[in-house]
């Protein structure tokens, strides 16, 4: 019985090690905060992002002053600006470890 375990264990280790590496993958952070200034809560939340997902950050404005800012994991996320007379919004993305902070 240990036997077969230990071969299992075994052949899962040598298929990982000889596989050839997977998508770019990372840990965001991730909160909302009402005052862009204030850093995430004392006990930060994280999520990962696999394949397809990036880190990003989003600020929306009213004029010149952000009012609103989230972190977090988006699937397909695209750097953007959308800018408007008085409020707006941009979206920032990242691609590794811890970048959106």
């Amino acid at each position: 019985m240990y036997r077969l375990l230990a071969y299992g264990l075994l052949t899962i280790g040598l298929l990982m090690l000889l596989s050839p590496p997977s998508a770019r993958t990372a840990w965001c952070f991730q909160c909302e905060k009402t005052v862009a200034d204030l850093p995430c809560p004392e006990i930060p939340e994280f999520c990962y992002a696999g394949a397809g997902v990036d880190c990003y950050t989003q600020n929306l404005y009213i004029g010149h002053t952000i009012v609103r800012s989230e972190v977090g994991c988006l699937p397909d996320c695209k750097t953007e600006s959308l800018p408007n007379s008085f409020m707006w919004h941009e979206v920032i993305c990242c691609y590794h470890d811890y970048c959106n902070e």
